[in-house]
């Protein structure tokens, strides 16, 4: 059938919404059942008295569950957070659900009284649920005495309690018995699918209630699809979830920055900055202009100097060679060569290489002289 008129697939709905969520935020979500509350020593004793002349707390209820879940959470034995199922998480990382919880493990409610998001030790839950439980049986049998209330607070037979007012009783009655935040929001649309990423920073989490999704719904802030209505919150914490990352988490490109600062600044902000970037533009012109100037004026010296002493080198290199090339004419008039220059040679041998060496150029000159 269609899964908006049918209140059972929009709870399973809603439950495979919740666990995909919060898998996908980093965290292990873990659905506690009734038989979890069994196990508590003090369920049967709670079961009784809890179910005993109420209007909304009978057995399966939803305000009964609500109430067995502190029990399932207390028997659980290892702490943690725990959320309504209509609860999604924005900001929540998994490390607060490590060893080291927020507060210290002192058991904590994130929407001020109302238990979609709730934390403490395994210590704390067991300590809050007898406080919770043990305040609703002492409501609901004062209730009973004075003539009950129903829902519309009229009176009447019946008494009518939850556990949402049990947090609302203890805290009014005893600011210490637990701690109080307001970390947990509602829709955050400021427009048609619109999120207002400033009010999301420092949210943990978003509780999508009955009434708050109603209220989006007629107030245009939500798309609702054909087959879909104000019951699809699955639907919509899906959408709320994937419009916060693309909205508020994506980074925004690098050169987008200082546009915006300048727009949004006013026009005498606007000018005062151009103005300056007008004079820092000017100062580095200016800089770079004398650099320039200042290496063209002393090139040409340290050039004329290197031509200069170059010139000078040369003219001595000249001479000198001239020198030795008369002097040689003068010594050697012809390039034959003779038998006594041939002995000259092996004499110069003598005086500038080793003693063997120069024996083996001895010897061959000899044998030259031998052959002829």
């Amino acid at each position: 059938g269609n899964p908006d008129n049918n209140g059972r697939m929009n709870h399973e709905d809603l439950i495979g919404a919740w666990k995909e969520l919060w898998y996908e935020a980093g965290w292990s979500p873990q659905i506690l059942t009734l038989d979890d509350a069994r196990r508590h020593p003090d369920y049967e004793k709670y079961n009784n008295l809890l179910t005993k002349g109420t209007e909304n707390v009978y057995e399966d209820s939803y305000d009964f569950m609500c109430f067995m879940r502190w029990l399932a959470m207390a028997s659980h034995g290892q702490g943690g957070f725990m959320s309504d199922y209509d609860t999604f998480p924005l900001e929540i990382t998994p490390s607060m659900g490590s060893s080291s919880m927020p507060n210290y493990g002192v058991f904590t409610s994130y929407q001020r009284h109302v238990p979609s998001l709730i934390s403490g030790s395994a210590t704390e839950w067991e300590r809050m649920s007898h406080r919770v439980l043990d305040m609703a049986v002492e409501q609901i049998e004062r209730q009973l005495r004075e003539g009950g209330q129903n829902s519309n607070g009229q009176q009447a037979d019946e008494a009518f309690y939850s556990d949402m007012l049990a947090l609302q009783d203890l805290h009014d009655m005893d600011e210490t018995s637990y701690i109080q935040e307001e970390l947990v929001g509602s829709y955050p649309y400021k427009s048609y699918l619109q999120i207002d990423c400033a009010l999301t920073e420092n949210m943990l989490a978003v509780h999508l209630a009955h009434s708050a999704t109603q209220y989006v719904v007629e107030h245009n802030l939500v798309d609702v699809p054909e087959h879909k209505s104000e019951k699809s919150r699955h639907y919509f914490a899906r959408t709320l979830i994937r419009r916060w990352k693309d909205q508020c988490k994506s980074s925004p490109p690098e050169e987008a920055a200082p546009v915006a600062e300048v727009v949004g600044g006013d026009e005498e902000q606007q000018q005062q900055l151009e103005e300056e970037q007008q004079e820092l533009v000017a100062e580095v012109v200016t800089e770079n202009e004398e650099q320039q100037q200042q290496p063209e004026e002393q090139e040409p010296e340290l050039v004329a100097e290197v031509v200069a002493e170059n010139e000078e080198q040369q003219q001595e290199l000249a001479t000198e060679v001239a020198a030795d090339n008369e002097e040689q004419q003068q010594q050697e008039p012809t390039t034959t060569t003779t038998e006594e220059e041939s002995n000259t040679v092996a004499e110069d041998i003598v005086d500038s290489q080793p003693a063997e060496a120069v024996a083996d150029e001895v010897t061959t000159a000899e044998q030259r002289r031998w052959l002829r």
